[in-house]
């Protein structure tokens, strides 16, 4: 039988290049086990199997594009605000912020969002406040019921038709605005039929979009607190968006239509393992839940939150993962939040997403003109060009003018041993073609060999996704022609459509990329690429911006140190010794310095010089090793020229020192800021107290913005005005305000949430910002953390602390006890609201934190006072006594205290013989029988304590002893015994010492029981929050009852008044009230009156004004010359050129000071005139396009010619954000 060869698309190039390469020269290191193409049949072979689970059209079209670009405008960009949940109540209506826009000029705004390289504006035409940046024919809140008129829609689609960016819609599904939004007109589905009419009349318009079209619909998850509910129609709007715009447009966030998850921050990172699918819940029901549908499995949360990020590989639907963020600090723009972030910042979030295989959505604001600022507008240019410099030349490929000639590949298997998946599949520039192994068995490796050594810093390598996403771990490693050992490049997660793994520049003839798949699904790979990124790309260095750098090659060193080279170390290069005595020695001029180098469990100690003076003995150990870290960090010094020592203290015992570099400080005295914290916690609805520090110089008045931007918290959950902070010339601390807002029911309630407060640098240019300019602040959500189960832990260990009125100051006892008294109130409520156990857990916290154990003596002035209530405990301190020491009965061993930290107190009364004393002045309100557990300690079985009443003629207490002995002096022990209180009164009790002696003491916890009571009475009692006076026991007189006022402090209320375990009726929770107890009443038993209160609940907080609504920006000075520019190769013939590969990004954003903007030009507008609907012409027909096939160059081209958005879930909530 004749065979023929099945010529294909893919075939063909495998052939082409496989000859291309097979001629280049032959590799320095031979590596066995790899296959090259030569090796390879050109027979016709089955293709792998594709996944069941793979992208849609418009998912894979979104994820090869990678940029998108958010605008967000509206009356919130007037009013400064982000979420407009106040207007026309507390602030101006939404219609009378936008009367202010006159004019618009987006023209040059969408000009530059594409030469940037951004492949779609995605406009948020209403958003959370309801308000219609278009002429609405379904509402009179839009732009039509302005004075403006001016239909902004319209003006930004007309701007992207005529410069070919595509679009794509954001229409807010919360609807502060709409009366029919949470079925409060009483008909479920009112605001449905209202939102499907809004979609309808933008989608089914042809003003609207790009050519008419958009290629996404981003539906927003938020939804603020106590907010009503709203059961949305997913599935209806689904239907009508595929409708109206054809199956490749994707969606974002609608049920179980979704297309698009969020990545989980605002940041714009995404994490290291992101996979493509999620896992559907089969019980899911929008009726009954406002989370995503992937976000349970079997109605129970998942319980690795970062599952929810990160996808599952097992998933039964594709729903791509999109990071977003803002270029600054909030969605719109603002006077006090329109500085753009730093080409560092941007350069990370752009790694940390497109090279984590999620598509970067970056908000781009329009400000009060209608246009963009010019310093936003040179720092998107700057931003696109440093990517296009950054994936301009791929070292992997032939370049003449450069002198380079094309790579080669080869890997450990190859399919079918078939070249129509050859290796070099991976170096043809095409998506469609691809590497793919013969098994997943394993691990699989691909090798690239460089026929000349060649300096990059990013590795870049795609998997087909059109196939499906099988990756789940990968190490790219190098090595270089000078010694041929391998060295580690890079780990991480998942690849899916890019993986950008980015480092320290390096330079090598072979590049390794050993894989692992998910349940040994078989990997494959369609693109490998090597880059050098542009000089703001580049890794951050440990070194902040501005401080010099001496590497360790630089020092001056003695004794045996050992080089060291590779990634993880400052400028590729390290040393180490475990000589005693090495050292390793350098100059600077300057006002500060850092020592930077390796912790690890096994290095020791170094001693510092600072000019030739021991200054500190730094430890360098470390658990786990930590390669780039500050070692040691000097103060603030002279601005002179100083030498710097290190020196290994211990050696010979494996106890190491490794050192990378130094950094160095020297901008003439201005100095550096840090924030005094990296990381804090706060609970919801608190505040925390931020310092900065300034050190290294305080030379000079200095002017910075704190910003406080979203993360996996948002908006909705803190407050997000930036503060201007001023260092005044000599001033070293300031310090910020951090406020938290209550996020009871909205969006995103039920998880911590996490936010970052950065700072950036308005003058002078040299100021440095440290690696402490971000602070990390995780919220503490309500629900989850403050529980009844939390809360009894809390009371169980506040009934373990030992404070009470007896040996503590009267102000904390009080405290103390009013905290626990309502903490148990709270908990034995059968479903007490996280708001009253947080508050209960607060106070018991604080009042614990509080407590401040008395250090004066007993006197008749502060008397030890005996419990009056049945139950209460009091603890009488032996060392607060009055010591007598009689020197004749034992000279040897005189009374005294002795320390011991297991002591109650801390101190024990020491060598107690016969005839000392132990004087204890006391107060007894009350008869009775009072319980004693003695703490002592006793080296003699004999010891016993002996006690009486100083009044012997008219004794309150009665006398006694107790056996107190044991043979173990160094043993805590106790006894239980009782007092006889015969008669209140007061007087003195005095421990006189035996024949036998007595033992240490170190307290007596001391109980009124309820025997042998005389009399009774009432005895008032209160929670926090509010006060009952009297407090405690007061005896009534025959006619004349106790009478108890009972008053809430200022923002609480009552909530509940019991006398004798009875309820009592509150008149008015916010005003006091009486309530009395008469002789008759507590004749035979106490008759107890307890008051709790709980807070008022605060209005819905103010949404953050700022102080000018209406600013608009002014003209700029003269442009300063881009920041490291690199020259830009002569222009390409395609305005789109095809996307290229990018880096890995490790997130660590430090700010930079920003430069001198270029001016732009804003031309007004004429006012649009609304469409009406009847008139509407035709809308032009949009295919349901199918995802091409592989091998089909033309339907892999148009897809490569425009962009669709993708955006992921958040832990356990909706969407939250803006």
């Amino acid at each position: 039988m004749e065979k023929h060869l099945r010529i294909t698309p893919r075939w063909t190039a495998a052939l082409v290049l496989g000859a291309a390469l097979s001629f280049t020269p032959a590799v320095t290191f031979a590596e066995t086990g790899f296959v090259g193409d030569s090796a390879l049949t050109t027979g016709d072979v089955a293709d792998p199997a594709k996944d069941s689970v793979v992208p849609n059209a418009g998912q894979y079209r979104y994820a090869k594009e990678e940029l998108a670009a958010f605008c967000h405008f509206g009356p919130n960009t007037f009013s400064g605000v982000e979420w407009g949940t106040d207007y026309g109540t507390k602030m101006q209506s939404a219609t009378e912020f936008m009367n202010q826009l006159t004019s618009m000029d987006v023209d040059g705004y969408v000009r530059s969002i594409k030469d940037a390289g951004f492949k779609r504006l995605i406009v948020t035409a209403k958003h959370h406040d309801g308000f219609c940046i278009w002429n609405s024919p379904s509402t009179e809140y839009d732009m039509g019921s302005t004075t403006s008129k001016i239909d902004v829609l319209e003006e930004l689609s007309k701007a992207c038709t005529k410069h070919g960016l595509d679009m794509g819609l954001y229409l807010s599904p919360w609807d502060i605005h709409d009366k029919s939004y949470g079925n409060s007109d009483g008909n479920v589905d009112n605001y449905n039929v209202f939102y499907d009419k809004q979609l309808r009349e933008i989608l089914d318009n042809p003003k609207y979009g790009r050519d008419g079209k958009f290629v996404e619909v981003w539906m927003d998850g938020a939804k603020g607190t106590g907010q009503d509910a709203q059961v949305y129609d997913f599935e209806r709007f689904a239907k009508t968006i595929k409708d109206l715009e054809g199956d490749d447009c994707v969606i974002f966030q609608c049920g179980l239509q979704s297309d698009v998850r969020w990545s989980g921050n605002e940041n714009g990172l995404a994490p290291d393992t992101v996979w493509n699918r999620v896992k559907i819940d089969g019980k899911w029901d929008p009726k009954t839940s406002d989370k995503m549908p992937w976000q349970t499995e079997n109605n129970q949360p998942i319980k690795d939150q970062n599952r929810v990020h990160a996808g599952d590989p097992n998933g039964d639907k594709w729903v791509m993962s999109e990071a977003d963020a803002r270029i600054t600090s909030g969605w719109f723009w603002g006077q006090n939040k329109k500085t753009p972030k730093s080409l560092v910042e941007l350069g990370n979030m752009y790694f940390g997403s497109v090279g984590h295989g999620a598509p970067f959505l970056l908000n781009v604001p329009l400000n009060t003109a209608g246009s963009v600022d010019p310093e936003i507008k040179q720092r998107v240019d700057e931003f696109g060009a440093a990517v296009k410099q950054s994936f301009q030349h791929d070292l992997t490929r032939a370049d003449e003018k450069a002198g380079r000639t094309a790579a080669t590949a080869e890997a450990t298997s190859v399919w079918k041993n078939s070249r129509e998946f050859a290796p070099s599949m991976v170096l043809d520039g095409k998506d469609d073609t691809y590497w793919s192994a013969e098994s997943g068995t394993g691990a699989q490796s691909m090798l690239i060999t460089l026929p000349k050594a060649q300096s990059f810093d990013v590795v870049s390598f795609e998997e087909p996704i059109q196939n499906g996403q099988h990756i789940k771990s990968f190490t790219v490693s190098y090595r270089n022609g000078s010694s041929g050992k391998w060295e580690e490049f890079g780990k991480g997660g998942t690849v899916g459509a890019k993986r950008l793994v980015r480092g320290p520049k390096v330079t090598a003839t072979q590049v390794k990329i050993e894989v692992t798949t998910h349940d040994n699904t078989i990997p494959q790979l369609s693109e490998v690429g090597l880059y050098k990124a542009a000089k703001p790309f580049e890794t951050p260095s440990p070194v902040p911006e501005g401080m010099e750098t001496i590497d360790n090659e630089q020092m001056k060193i003695t004794g045996n140190w050992n080089k060291e080279s590779g990634t993880q170390f400052v400028s590729n290069t390290g040393m180490w010794t475990n000589a005693q005595g090495a050292s390793a020695e350098f100059e600077f001029t300057g006002t500060r310095f850092s020592i930077i180098g390796t912790k690890d469990p096994g290095h020791g100690d170094m001693n510092v010089y600072i000019d030739g003076k021991l200054v500190e003995t730094v430890s360098t150990k470390g658990s786990p090793r930590s390669t780039k870290t500050t070692l040691y960090t000097s103060g603030t010094l002279s601005n002179t020229k100083h030498v710097v020592k290190i020196e290994a203290k211990a050696g010979g015992n494996g106890n190491a020192v490794g050192i990378d570099a130094a950094a160095v400080l020297n901008n003439g005295e201005v100095g550096m800021l840090d924030f005094d914290e990296t990381a804090i916690s706060m609970d919801e609805e608190s505040t925390y107290e931020l310092g900065i520090t300034r050190s290294g110089g305080s030379k000079g008045a200095l002017d910075v913005t704190v910003n406080f931007e979203p993360g996996s918290a948002v908006q909705g959950d803190f407050d997000t005005n930036a503060q201007k902070v001023h260092f005044a010339d000599g001033e070293t601390h300031k310090t910020v305000t951090v406020r938290t807002k209550r996020n009871a029911d909205g969006a995103g309630a039920g998880q911590n949430g996490q936010f970052t407060v950065t700072m950036t640098v308005n003058s002078p240019k040299e100021l440095v910002l440290g690696n402490s300019s971000v602070t990390t602040v995780t919220i503490i959500d309500r629900e989850t953390n403050y529980t009844k189960a939390k809360l009894n832990e809390a009371i169980k260990k506040a009934k373990q602390n030992p404070a009470n009125a007896g040996n503590a100051t009267p102000e904390s006892a009080s405290k103390f006890s009013k905290a626990l008294l309502n903490a148990e109130f709270v908990a034995a409520q059968e479903s007490p609201s996280a708001d009253a156990i947080y508050d209960a857990m607060r106070a018991l916290r604080e009042a614990t934190e509080g407590i401040e154990f008395r250090k004066d003596l007993y006197s008749e002035e502060s008397p030890f006072v005996f419990p009056s209530v049945v139950g209460q405990t009091m603890t009488m301190e032996g060392e607060l006594g009055t010591l007598k020491d009689d020197t004749t009965s034992d000279p040897n061993w005189p009374l005294t205290l002795k320390e011991f930290a297991e002591a109650s107190g801390g101190k024990v009364v020491d060598s107690i013989a016969q005839n000392d004393t132990v004087t204890i002045p006391f107060k007894a309100e009350r008869a009775g029988t009072y319980k004693v557990v003695l703490r002592y300690m006793s080296g003699s079985a004999a010891n016993k304590l002996v006690w009486a009443d100083e009044n012997t003629a008219g004794p309150i207490i009665e006398a006694g002893e107790q056996a107190a002995g044991n043979t173990d002096g160094n043993a805590f022990k106790t006894a239980e015994f009782t007092f006889k209180v015969k008669k209140p009164g007061v007087s003195k009790l005095v421990f006189t010492g035996p024949a036998e002696k007595s033992p240490r003491i170190d307290k007596l916890d001391i109980t009124l029981t309820g025997d042998g009571l005389t009399s009774f009475g009432a005895v008032g009692l209160a929670g926090t929050g509010g006060t009952i006076a009297p407090e405690g026991f007061v005896a009534p007189a025959v006619e004349q009852p106790v009478e108890f006022t009972i008053a809430p402090n200022e923002g609480y209320r009552i909530i509940s008044v019991t006398k004798g375990e009875q309820p009592v009726e509150v008149p008015d929770p916010t005003a006091p009230m009486e309530v009395a107890v008469t002789a008759d009443e507590a004749a035979t038993a106490d008759v107890e009156v307890k008051a709790f209160f709980e807070r008022i609940p605060a209005p819905q907080p103010d949404p953050e004004p700022q102080p000018n609504p209406d600013p608009e920006p002014q003209p700029q000075p003269d442009p300063q010359p881009q920041p490291d520019p690199e020259p830009q190769p002569e222009p390409q013939p395609n305005p789109d050129p095809e996307p290229q590969p990018q880096p890995d990004p490790q997130p660590q954003p430090d700010p930079e000071p920003q430069p001198d903007p270029d001016s732009v030009p804003m031309t007004p507008l004429e006012p649009a005139t609304p469409v009406a609907p009847e008139q509407k012409p035709a809308k032009p027909a949009k295919p349901n396009g199918g995802l091409p096939q592989t091998g089909d160059p033309v339907g892999i081209a148009a897809l490569l010619a425009s962009a669709s958005a993708a955006v992921g879930v958040l832990g356990a909530a909706i969407r939250r954000k803006r």
